[in-house]
């Protein structure tokens, strides 16, 4: 049995087209067209008319039809440059006048308006009001001067909407063809029957944003936040619409505030589940949003959803705040999984109104204790049942222990074999690349400077025995040991300091100074315990490192 299509399409020219009435909803704010535009669009078709090849393939219209009106989705430029057209050649041709005005009008005697519609109605003392009416309400102004008045009163009409420059561009533009009676009849006919436009018809709000995004946006990844936006705006209360539409605009802003590029959506991803009540690994967001739109209270709804976005964004930045959670939030992707610890630990912060630093502190711990170990990584345990089965135990009972439910799984899928002797000489055997080292250090560093609350990120690998002197080593692989690695800063300080680029490959003794100065402690101390440095430094050290992380990261 065939699956019913959730949307029509079909060919269609001007002639059925403007039979119906049509909304320009908030996904498209004003008519966009500049002259250059307006120019191109009239030279092709003018082409195709002048040759009588008699058929213009326009492109596509995607609209929604919401309780007995038509939200244009896509192809608001095109439609509202054809309304123009067409009534310049209404204010052209006396004959046909009546009835092209017939057809982008609608009929204010016989029509029940809308209060807006009267007030416009009344305001411009209108016999005539558009078939299009646009969310942005100079649009709507301007289209409505343009079907009352004669092209010489217009241009003083023409301020906030770049409408009345597109008409006078196109009055101009058909006046200088002087054309006859009988030819502005056969442009009329050409364009009402001879122009095809395909059609995608469709009545689930959800869905009809999808098509625009297949139609418009091959190749791209495209936000939840537009997708969804369009028809969630349909059901917002014409008075609260504006108002909904600037928040929407302010949360697609957020990605911007952190460094990671999918991090909005994962915000956004977060905030779905929290909203439906449970966190699942895999979620139906086309089912969440039709529980906003066919609320009784599609306002309300959609401003819970906002309030938790917000909060679950301010959530982000305490712990960016965080000495332990800026290793979770930095730019890098080799420390703890920033988007699987939202999933997880996000709905419990958000549920129990605080950000829990101990927890941040216990899987940073946790992390840092299988670095370098081909076990379970944290970005699987954080997807894992165990986790999930915790945050929805919190969204359900806010005074649920998850603290020690999390603990016990994350000793439960630790390795118990990691005691001292052997979690040293671990690190002793991993040969670290840059990104990992660094961070294994900013986490010691983290551990033990604990006159500040949090260390810079910005620190540059720095080797103690100078990478220059490798081939002079009897053992080199310990040129990446970790005994041999340090924090540095990137540049010179301004007290004089010398940072990472200037050390370069410089011997020991004239780097010793510098390390002194250093704003980090884990290299003060090379210079305070080591006069010199050489390969026996190196393991010696390494085991110090070895010695201080396992005290720091043991449970």
């Amino acid at each position: 049995m065939s699956r019913e299509t959730p949307y029509r399409t079909k060919q269609e020219t001007w002639n059925s087209i403007l039979q119906h009435k049509y909304y320009i909803p908030m996904n498209q704010r004003h008519y966009s067209w500049d002259e250059q535009n307006v120019l191109d669009y009239l030279d092709d078709l003018f082409e195709i008319f002048m040759e009588q090849k008699y058929t213009y393939r326009m492109g596509s219209i995607i609209y929604l039809e919401y309780k007995g009106d038509n939200y244009i989705y896509d192809g608001q430029q095109r439609v509202l440059t054809t309304v123009l057209l067409l009534n310049a050649i209404a204010s052209l041709c006396d004959n046909l006048k009546s009835t092209i005005k017939g057809n982008l009008s609608i009929n204010v005697f016989i029509d029940q308006l809308t209060e807006e519609q009267n007030e416009k109605k009344e305001k411009f003392d209108a016999q005539y009001l558009p078939k299009i009416w646009c969310v942005n309400p100079y649009d709507t102004e301007a289209l409505i001067n343009i079907l009352n008045l004669q092209f010489c009163d217009f241009e003083k009409y023409d301020t906030e909407s770049k409408l009345g420059k597109a008409y006078i561009k196109i009055y101009t533009y058909i006046n200088k063809l002087n054309l006859s009676s009988e030819s502005f009849k056969s442009l009329y006919n050409f364009i009402m029957k001879h122009i095809d436009i395909q059609t995608y018809s469709c009545s689930d709000s959800i869905y009809v944003s999808k098509i625009f995004t297949w139609e418009n946006n091959r190749g791209k990844q495209v936000e939840e936040l537009d997708i969804i936006k369009n028809p969630i705006l349909v059901t917002i209360p014409e008075d609260k619409k504006i108002e909904v539409y600037n928040k929407w605009e302010e949360l697609k802003k957020i990605p911007n505030k952190i460094y990671q590029k999918n991090y909005g959506q994962k915000l956004f991803d977060v905030a779905i589940q929290i909203y439906n009540g449970e966190i699942k690994r895999k979620i139906d967001k086309d089912e969440l949003f039709k529980k906003i739109i066919e609320s009784e209270d599609t306002y309300k709804e959609v401003n819970k959803f906002f309030d938790i976005v917000k909060e679950l964004d301010s959530i982000m930045h305490e712990i960016s705040n965080d000495k332990f959670g800026r290793l979770v939030t930095s730019k890098s992707n080799v420390c703890l999984n920033w988007e699987a610890y939202m999933w997880c630990f996000f709905p419990i912060f958000y549920t129990i109104g605080r950000v829990d630093e101990e927890l941040i502190k216990l899987t940073t711990q946790w992390y840092f204790r299988q670095i370098g170990r081909k076990l379970r990584g944290f970005n699987n345990l954080c997807y894992s049942n165990e986790f999930i089965k915790v945050s929805n135990e919190v969204l359900k009972n806010p005074e649920y222990e998850y603290f020690s439910a999390i603990k016990n799984t994350l000793k439960n899928n630790m390795d118990n074999s990691l005691t001292q002797e052997n979690y040293i000489n671990s690190l002793k055997e991993i040969v670290f690349n840059t990104h990992f080292a660094t961070y294994l250090l900013l986490f010691l560093e983290t551990c033990i400077n604990t006159d500040i609350h949090c260390v810079p990120l910005d620190y540059s690998l720095e080797h103690i025995y100078a990478q220059k002197n490798k081939p002079s080593m009897e053992n080199k692989s310990l040129i990446n040991n970790l005994g041999n690695l340090t924090l540095i800063e990137k540049k010179n300080s301004k007290n004089g300091h010398k940072g990472n680029s200037a050390l370069g490959c410089k011997p020991y003794t004239d780097k010793k100074n510098h390390y002194n100065e250093s704003s980090s402690k884990i290299t003060r101390l090379i210079a305070r315990d080591y006069s010199n440095f050489i390969e026996s430094s190196i393991i010696n050290r390494c085991e110090e490192i070895g010695k201080n992380l396992n005290n720091y990261t043991s449970y």
